[in-house]
């Protein structure tokens, strides 16, 4: 469109947070921005994003029918989510006979693990996150289960964000992800966007490129076909897609209508 100029601004992970805590001081946020971690206090400026929720994308989405539950204040959209999942070793120095995708409660879990003597060990980075659905009292550290060369642990707590991560660094053994079949699992809205705009026109067309990011032509190609960083889309189809992209999450085909968005 010629009458629209688009300036694309990138920084460092590093130097990004504070850039945008400064451009919020300074009553300059960005006509749209990615405030994934961004505290609210930061987002005052920001716009309401009713109009966006209200879109013909976002109908095309999962969970945000529960947005109210987890956002009160309504200036951040998320484009994904992510999941609390068991990842078991399954052939290696310490191994689980656990080999099912999912499973209907820990104490089933813990029995086979048990009887085996395998210790269960818990994601330090997502711990109080997994805590919400699981019981992380007497886990193991997460080192337990992260070692390629002297595992002490086969089960670890941990969520899809860790699964890429997971895979590559435990190169020598054969892993599973379990889900939980509970009727109630919760889910974290991730990869969270907003809208800094303060002229009419730069407001509506913050929000017909922040609704189509909810669409599955890019959450398709964000997610799924090339730069995913672990993170599920809330895009229904895209979301089914990426479920059975590859072995590591058939389970979640069976348990994602069970999670539950709320803080």
């Amino acid at each position: 469109n010629p009458n629209v100029d688009i300036e694309l601004v990138a920084f460092s992970s590093e130097s990004y947070e504070g850039k945008l805590i400064q451009a919020s001081k300074d009553g300059e946020l960005p006509d749209l921005f990615e405030s994934t971690g961004i505290d609210s206090s930061y987002l005052g400026d920001a716009v309401n994003v009713d109009n966006v929720l209200s879109s013909r994308q976002a109908g095309e989405c999962l969970y945000l029918e529960q947005y109210d539950k987890y956002y009160s204040d309504k200036k951040k959209v998320p484009l994904g989510i992510n999941v609390p999942v068991v990842a078991v070793i399954t052939n290696g120095n310490v191994k689980a006979g656990w080999l099912t995708d999912t499973f209907s409660s820990m104490s089933d879990l813990k029995n086979v693990l048990e009887e085996n003597d395998v210790g269960i060990a818990v994601d330090s980075q997502y711990k109080d996150f997994i805590a919400k659905t699981f019981s992380v009292y007497d886990m193991k550290p997460e080192y337990y289960f992260m070692n390629n060369d002297a595992n002490k642990s086969a089960v670890m707590l941990t969520t899809t964000m860790r699964v890429d991560e997971i895979k590559s660094t435990l190169t020598k053994y054969q892993k599973n992800f379990t889900f939980s079949e509970a009727d109630k699992v919760h889910g974290e809205f991730i990869y969270e966007w907003s809208i800094g705009a303060t002229e009419e026109n730069d407001i509506r067309a913050a929000e017909t490129l922040l609704s189509w990011m909810l669409g599955a032509s890019y959450q398709d190609t964000l997610m799924i076909s090339s730069c995913s960083d672990g993170q599920l889309p809330v895009n229904k189809d895209c979301l089914i897609k990426a479920v059975t992209h590859g072995d590591e999450l058939l389970g979640l085909h069976d348990t994602y209508k069970n999670l539950v968005f709320e803080n």
